[in-house]
């Protein structure tokens, strides 16, 4: 079974990441501000489709990328593999893009 995971980076304790930016040929580094914030996570599991309110994260405010400390994804991981009952349920339409 493969859990979908979205790559986890730990920011620096001042929340700055630098990021390499190329304008005219050159190669600068800028800033990344995060802020922390709750997120909804969403993984497919097993065929089925999990979503996890109120999660933790740090939020990029110049890309909007989400970056979510390694103790976060392994708790989702260990709460979607326990199987236990959810707080909630939803049903959502499913589109194909084609």
């Amino acid at each position: 079974m493969i859990v979908k995971i979205v790559t986890v980076y730990e920011p620096d304790p001042d929340g700055w990441i630098e990021m390499r930016i190329r304008r005219r040929g050159q190669e600068t580094q800028m800033p990344e501000k995060l802020v922390d914030a709750k997120v909804t996570y969403t993984v497919e599991y097993d065929g089925q489709v999990y979503i996890v309110e109120h999660v933790p994260a740090k939020i990029s405010q110049e890309t909007g990328e989400q970056y979510f400390a390694p103790e976060t994804v392994e708790r989702i991981r260990v709460l979607i593999k326990s199987r236990r009952k959810p707080d909630k349920v939803i049903q959502t339409p499913v589109y194909e893009y084609a």
